[in-house]
Protein backbone atom coordinates (compact mmCIF):
# COMPACT_ATOMS: atom_id res chain seq x y z
CA UNK A 1 0.00 0.00 0.00
CA UNK A 2 3.00 2.31 0.46
CA UNK A 3 6.79 2.36 0.29
CA UNK A 4 7.20 0.81 3.76
CA UNK A 5 5.04 -2.20 2.90
CA UNK A 6 1.74 -1.42 4.62
CA UNK A 7 -0.90 -4.15 4.45
CA UNK A 8 -4.67 -4.24 4.88
CA UNK A 9 -5.62 -7.69 6.24
CA UNK A 10 -9.16 -9.06 6.42
CA UNK A 11 -10.38 -12.42 7.75
CA UNK A 12 -13.77 -14.15 7.73
CA UNK A 13 -14.70 -17.29 9.66
CA UNK A 14 -18.04 -19.06 9.29
CA UNK A 15 -19.67 -21.92 11.17
CA UNK A 16 -20.86 -22.31 14.75
CA UNK A 17 -18.30 -19.68 15.72
CA UNK A 18 -18.22 -16.69 13.37
CA UNK A 19 -15.53 -14.07 13.14
CA UNK A 20 -14.92 -10.98 11.02
CA UNK A 21 -11.74 -8.95 11.47
CA UNK A 22 -9.86 -6.18 9.73
CA UNK A 23 -6.35 -4.88 10.41
CA UNK A 24 -4.16 -2.12 9.01
CA UNK A 25 -0.52 -3.18 9.41
CA UNK A 26 2.03 -0.38 8.99
CA UNK A 27 5.82 -1.00 9.27
CA UNK A 28 7.66 1.99 10.75
CA UNK A 29 11.09 1.20 9.32
CA UNK A 30 12.32 -0.11 5.94
CA UNK A 31 13.60 -3.19 7.82
CA UNK A 32 10.00 -3.78 9.08
CA UNK A 33 11.33 -4.54 12.59
CA UNK A 34 8.89 -2.10 14.22
CA UNK A 35 5.26 -1.70 13.21
CA UNK A 36 1.92 -0.21 14.18
CA UNK A 37 -1.31 -2.14 13.88
CA UNK A 38 -4.88 -0.83 14.09
CA UNK A 39 -7.60 -3.45 14.05
CA UNK A 40 -11.25 -4.22 14.72
CA UNK A 41 -12.96 -7.56 15.20
CA UNK A 42 -16.33 -9.07 16.01
CA UNK A 43 -16.88 -12.67 17.12
CA UNK A 44 -20.24 -14.41 17.38
CA UNK A 45 -20.59 -17.83 18.97
CA UNK A 46 -23.18 -20.14 20.46
CA UNK A 47 -22.59 -21.75 23.88
CA UNK A 48 -24.51 -24.59 25.51
CA UNK A 49 -24.93 -25.08 29.26
CA UNK A 50 -25.16 -28.77 30.20
CA UNK A 51 -26.24 -30.81 33.21
CA UNK A 52 -25.01 -34.30 34.10
CA UNK A 53 -27.67 -37.00 33.83
CA UNK A 54 -28.37 -39.50 36.68
CA UNK A 55 -26.22 -42.22 35.08
CA UNK A 56 -23.20 -39.99 35.74
CA UNK A 57 -21.72 -40.72 32.33
CA UNK A 58 -23.59 -38.41 29.99
CA UNK A 59 -24.73 -34.82 30.00
CA UNK A 60 -27.49 -32.93 28.24
CA UNK A 61 -27.70 -29.29 27.16
CA UNK A 62 -30.32 -27.41 29.17
CA UNK A 63 -29.76 -23.88 27.86
CA UNK A 64 -28.10 -22.07 24.99
CA UNK A 65 -26.55 -18.62 24.90
CA UNK A 66 -25.43 -16.38 22.08
CA UNK A 67 -22.33 -14.29 22.64
CA UNK A 68 -21.01 -11.27 20.74
CA UNK A 69 -17.49 -9.99 21.39
CA UNK A 70 -16.61 -6.66 19.74
CA UNK A 71 -13.13 -5.22 20.03
CA UNK A 72 -10.83 -2.55 18.63
CA UNK A 73 -7.09 -2.34 19.25
CA UNK A 74 -4.03 -0.25 18.53
CA UNK A 75 -0.69 -2.06 18.92
CA UNK A 76 2.97 -1.20 18.74
CA UNK A 77 4.90 -4.27 17.71
CA UNK A 78 8.29 -5.77 16.95
CA UNK A 79 8.75 -8.41 14.25
CA UNK A 80 11.40 -11.11 14.67
CA UNK A 81 11.86 -11.84 10.96
CA UNK A 82 10.55 -15.31 10.13
CA UNK A 83 10.38 -16.26 13.83
CA UNK A 84 7.38 -14.28 15.08
CA UNK A 85 6.31 -11.01 16.65
CA UNK A 86 5.51 -9.14 19.88
CA UNK A 87 2.65 -6.65 20.32
CA UNK A 88 1.46 -4.36 23.11
CA UNK A 89 -1.23 -1.68 23.24
CA UNK A 90 -4.70 -0.58 24.35
CA UNK A 91 -7.74 -2.76 23.75
CA UNK A 92 -11.36 -1.60 23.72
CA UNK A 93 -13.70 -4.56 24.14
CA UNK A 94 -17.40 -5.14 24.85
CA UNK A 95 -18.99 -8.54 25.48
CA UNK A 96 -22.72 -9.26 25.22
CA UNK A 97 -24.23 -12.64 26.17
CA UNK A 98 -27.96 -13.36 25.88
CA UNK A 99 -30.08 -16.53 26.22
CA UNK A 100 -31.57 -18.12 23.10
CA UNK A 101 -32.87 -21.41 24.60
CA UNK A 102 -33.77 -21.99 28.25
CA UNK A 103 -34.77 -19.45 30.88
CA UNK A 104 -35.37 -16.40 28.71
CA UNK A 105 -36.14 -14.29 31.79
CA UNK A 106 -32.39 -14.18 32.41
CA UNK A 107 -31.34 -10.76 31.14
CA UNK A 108 -27.90 -11.87 30.00
CA UNK A 109 -24.49 -10.29 30.52
CA UNK A 110 -23.11 -6.96 29.32
CA UNK A 111 -19.44 -6.44 30.13
CA UNK A 112 -16.86 -3.84 29.16
CA UNK A 113 -13.39 -5.43 29.26
CA UNK A 114 -11.26 -2.60 27.89
CA UNK A 115 -7.68 -2.18 29.04
CA UNK A 116 -4.19 -3.13 27.94
CA UNK A 117 -2.99 -6.28 26.19
CA UNK A 118 0.34 -7.78 25.20
CA UNK A 119 1.08 -10.87 23.16
CA UNK A 120 3.91 -12.80 21.54
CA UNK A 121 3.84 -15.43 18.78
CA UNK A 122 6.81 -17.57 17.73
CA UNK A 123 6.16 -20.09 14.95
CA UNK A 124 8.83 -22.40 13.56
CA UNK A 125 6.65 -25.28 12.34
CA UNK A 126 7.06 -26.64 8.83
CA UNK A 127 3.26 -26.72 8.41
CA UNK A 128 0.32 -25.02 10.10
CA UNK A 129 -1.81 -28.18 9.80
CA UNK A 130 0.07 -31.50 10.10
CA UNK A 131 3.47 -30.23 11.28
CA UNK A 132 6.24 -32.85 11.15
CA UNK A 133 8.90 -30.68 12.78
CA UNK A 134 9.25 -27.39 14.62
CA UNK A 135 7.45 -25.57 17.40
CA UNK A 136 4.92 -22.81 18.00
CA UNK A 137 4.39 -20.68 21.11
CA UNK A 138 1.68 -18.08 21.65
CA UNK A 139 1.19 -16.14 24.89
CA UNK A 140 -1.18 -13.29 25.74
CA UNK A 141 -1.86 -11.10 28.78
CA UNK A 142 -4.94 -8.89 29.12
CA UNK A 143 -5.42 -6.39 31.95
CA UNK A 144 -8.90 -4.85 32.12
CA UNK A 145 -8.84 -1.38 33.69
CA UNK A 146 -11.69 0.78 34.93
CA UNK A 147 -9.68 3.80 33.76
CA UNK A 148 -10.32 2.53 30.21
CA UNK A 149 -14.03 2.08 30.90
CA UNK A 150 -13.97 -1.58 32.00
CA UNK A 151 -16.84 -2.81 34.17
CA UNK A 152 -14.28 -4.11 36.69
CA UNK A 153 -10.54 -4.68 36.87
CA UNK A 154 -9.17 -8.17 36.26
CA UNK A 155 -6.20 -9.97 34.73
CA UNK A 156 -6.31 -12.75 32.16
CA UNK A 157 -3.48 -14.79 30.67
CA UNK A 158 -3.28 -17.49 27.99
CA UNK A 159 -0.52 -19.83 26.80
CA UNK A 160 -0.56 -22.25 23.87
CA UNK A 161 2.40 -24.27 22.58
CA UNK A 162 3.16 -27.21 20.28
CA UNK A 163 6.30 -29.15 19.43
CA UNK A 164 6.50 -31.68 16.60
CA UNK A 165 9.25 -34.19 15.78
CA UNK A 166 9.29 -37.01 13.22
CA UNK A 167 10.87 -40.42 13.69
CA UNK A 168 11.02 -42.16 10.35
CA UNK A 169 7.44 -42.11 9.04
CA UNK A 170 5.87 -41.36 12.42
CA UNK A 171 5.38 -37.92 13.98
CA UNK A 172 4.82 -36.99 17.62
CA UNK A 173 3.18 -33.64 18.38
CA UNK A 174 3.14 -32.49 22.02
CA UNK A 175 0.76 -29.66 22.92
CA UNK A 176 0.23 -27.67 26.12
CA UNK A 177 -2.24 -24.88 26.69
CA UNK A 178 -3.52 -23.14 29.79
CA UNK A 179 -5.22 -19.93 30.76
CA UNK A 180 -6.59 -18.15 33.77
CA UNK A 181 -8.48 -15.10 35.01
CA UNK A 182 -8.04 -13.38 38.34
CA UNK A 183 -10.37 -10.80 39.85
CA UNK A 184 -11.35 -9.56 43.31
CA UNK A 185 -15.00 -9.69 42.21
CA UNK A 186 -17.11 -12.59 40.94
CA UNK A 187 -16.61 -13.11 37.22
CA UNK A 188 -19.41 -11.94 34.93
CA UNK A 189 -19.07 -15.22 33.04
CA UNK A 190 -16.51 -18.06 32.72
CA UNK A 191 -14.27 -16.97 29.85
CA UNK A 192 -12.33 -20.11 28.93
CA UNK A 193 -13.73 -23.13 27.08
CA UNK A 194 -12.54 -26.72 26.75
CA UNK A 195 -13.89 -29.84 25.08
CA UNK A 196 -14.20 -31.34 21.63
CA UNK A 197 -11.95 -33.06 19.12
CA UNK A 198 -8.30 -33.01 20.31
CA UNK A 199 -9.41 -30.61 23.09
CA UNK A 200 -10.65 -33.44 25.38
CA UNK A 201 -12.00 -35.77 22.70
CA UNK A 202 -15.25 -37.46 23.65
CA UNK A 203 -16.83 -34.25 24.96
CA UNK A 204 -18.91 -31.86 22.90
CA UNK A 205 -17.16 -28.82 21.49
CA UNK A 206 -16.47 -26.25 24.24
CA UNK A 207 -18.61 -28.21 26.71
CA UNK A 208 -16.60 -27.09 29.76
CA UNK A 209 -16.36 -23.45 30.84
CA UNK A 210 -14.19 -22.09 33.62
CA UNK A 211 -11.99 -19.26 34.90
CA UNK A 212 -8.92 -21.50 34.63
CA UNK A 213 -8.18 -24.33 32.20
CA UNK A 214 -5.24 -26.55 31.28
CA UNK A 215 -4.79 -29.15 28.53
CA UNK A 216 -1.89 -31.51 27.79
CA UNK A 217 -1.98 -33.68 24.66
CA UNK A 218 0.41 -36.02 22.89
CA UNK A 219 -0.70 -36.66 19.33
CA UNK A 220 0.90 -39.22 17.05
CA UNK A 221 0.23 -39.59 13.32
CA UNK A 222 1.63 -41.29 10.24
CA UNK A 223 1.34 -40.27 6.60
CA UNK A 224 -0.35 -43.11 4.71
CA UNK A 225 -1.12 -41.50 1.36
CA UNK A 226 -1.11 -38.40 -0.82
CA UNK A 227 -3.73 -36.03 -2.24
CA UNK A 228 -2.01 -34.79 -5.39
CA UNK A 229 -5.06 -32.98 -6.77
CA UNK A 230 -6.67 -31.59 -3.60
CA UNK A 231 -3.98 -31.32 -0.93
CA UNK A 232 -0.80 -32.69 0.55
CA UNK A 233 -1.43 -35.89 2.48
CA UNK A 234 -3.56 -38.50 4.24
CA UNK A 235 -2.77 -39.32 7.88
CA UNK A 236 -3.77 -41.85 10.52
CA UNK A 237 -3.31 -40.83 14.14
CA UNK A 238 -4.45 -40.72 17.71
CA UNK A 239 -3.91 -38.92 20.98
CA UNK A 240 -4.04 -39.33 24.77
CA UNK A 241 -5.22 -36.11 26.46
CA UNK A 242 -5.70 -34.77 29.97
CA UNK A 243 -7.36 -31.52 30.95
CA UNK A 244 -8.54 -29.65 34.02
CA UNK A 245 -10.88 -26.76 34.76
CA UNK A 246 -11.46 -24.59 37.81
CA UNK A 247 -13.66 -21.57 38.41
CA UNK A 248 -12.69 -19.82 41.67
CA UNK A 249 -14.22 -16.54 40.43
CA UNK A 250 -17.57 -18.10 39.39
CA UNK A 251 -20.09 -19.11 42.11
CA UNK A 252 -21.29 -22.75 42.24
CA UNK A 253 -18.74 -23.97 39.68
CA UNK A 254 -16.67 -27.06 40.45
CA UNK A 255 -13.14 -28.10 39.53
CA UNK A 256 -12.79 -31.03 37.12
CA UNK A 257 -10.00 -33.24 35.76
CA UNK A 258 -10.77 -35.30 32.66
CA UNK A 259 -8.77 -37.91 30.75
CA UNK A 260 -9.50 -38.49 27.08
CA UNK A 261 -8.19 -40.11 23.90
CA UNK A 262 -8.87 -40.08 20.17
CA UNK A 263 -8.22 -41.88 16.90
CA UNK A 264 -8.63 -40.16 13.55
CA UNK A 265 -8.17 -40.12 9.81
CA UNK A 266 -6.87 -36.73 8.67
CA UNK A 267 -6.71 -35.15 5.22
CA UNK A 268 -4.47 -32.15 4.60
CA UNK A 269 -6.64 -30.55 1.90
CA UNK A 270 -6.31 -27.32 -0.06
CA UNK A 271 -9.12 -25.73 1.98
CA UNK A 272 -7.78 -26.84 5.36
CA UNK A 273 -7.37 -29.97 7.49
CA UNK A 274 -10.29 -32.41 7.45
CA UNK A 275 -10.78 -35.02 10.19
CA UNK A 276 -12.94 -38.09 10.66
CA UNK A 277 -12.42 -39.06 14.29
CA UNK A 278 -13.66 -40.81 17.40
CA UNK A 279 -13.03 -39.78 21.00
CA UNK A 280 -13.62 -41.16 24.48
CA UNK A 281 -13.34 -39.27 27.75
CA UNK A 282 -13.69 -39.93 31.48
CA UNK A 283 -17.11 -41.18 32.51
CA UNK A 284 -17.56 -43.27 29.34
CA UNK A 285 -18.20 -40.12 27.29
CA UNK A 286 -17.96 -40.93 23.57
CA UNK A 287 -18.26 -38.80 20.43
CA UNK A 288 -17.68 -39.11 16.70
CA UNK A 289 -16.35 -36.13 14.79
CA UNK A 290 -16.48 -34.84 11.22
CA UNK A 291 -14.32 -31.76 11.40
CA UNK A 292 -13.00 -29.20 8.91
CA UNK A 293 -10.39 -26.75 10.20
CA UNK A 294 -7.90 -26.66 13.05
CA UNK A 295 -9.25 -28.06 16.36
Amino acid sequence: MNGLGAEWRNELQIGRSQRLSTELYQPLLPSEILFLSAGAEQRRRVANVSTRLPDGNTSRPIAQFSGIDTRASLDLGAAFGRYGEFRIGPLFERVSISPTIGDLSFSGVRSNESGLQAGVVIDQRDSATFARSGYRVEANVHRALTAFGASSSFSRYQWSSEYAKTFGENTADVALKFGGSYSKLAAAYPYFELGGFLQLSGLRANELRADQIALFRVMGFRKVGSLPAFGRGIYLGGSPEVGSTDAPNTPNAEAKRIYASSVFLGLDTSIGPFYLGYGQASGARRSAYLFLGRP
